[in-house]
């Protein structure tokens, strides 16, 4: 089905906000319904997941602060001409070398992640699944830079492969930890 495409009248800020929200993949009880649906009536239901992310008893989606203006998300396209896919990555600048910072990166490098990144217009986007985990990329790094001006901190490069562009998500956040009836907010 093609879908017609109007950015008249539409939000349009690039970037990502002040905050994504990151979980282990095993902490995740379920997800939403797959974004991708080739006999979907609405463009929404082609490109957003459908349902919440459940969490298992006791677990939640943990916020992490960015640095404004300095995160965001690509989903270039991969693969053969008639055989596309998508590498959907999100870059996010942490600022300070506080043993936070630190102890996310040495921790979770190794860890399959799932997040909800909400960008600056508030819309949310779901990276990772149960089949395609969000990962650590290589180029991922943290420093102190060498001159008084320069931005202390990580840059954490996540990544992902997808049928699909940074699916969005319209379900709520998990923020606070379950009673095992999957109790969900948003911000």
């Amino acid at each position: 089905m093609l879908f017609g495409v109007s950015s008249v009248g539409k939000k349009n800020m690039g970037g990502l906000g002040l905050t994504i929200h990151l979980a282990l993949l095993g902490d995740v009880q379920a997800m939403p319904a797959t974004a991708y649906d080739p006999n979907a009536a609405t463009a929404e239901a082609v490109a957003n997941y459908t349902g919440d992310i459940t969490m298992k008893t006791g677990k939640y989606f943990v916020p992490f602060n960015l640095t404004y203006d300095m995160s965001g998300f690509d989903s270039p396209g991969q693969g053969e001409t008639d055989g596309l896919s998508f590498k959907p990555t999100i870059t996010l600048k942490m600022a300070g070398a506080s043993s936070e910072v630190r102890a996310f990166l040495t921790a979770n490098r190794h860890e399959n992640l799932v997040a909800i990144a909400t960008d600056k217009n508030g819309d949310k986007y779901l990276f990772g699944d149960f089949i395609n985990p969000l990962k650590f990329d290589p180029s991922s790094k943290f420093g102190v830079g060498n001159a008084a001006a320069d931005k202390r901190g990580a840059e954490v490069v996540l990544f992902t492969n997808s049928n699909n562009p940074a699916p969005g998500y319209v379900g709520a956040i998990p923020l606070a930890p379950t009673s095992g009836s999957g109790s969900t907010s948003t911000p």
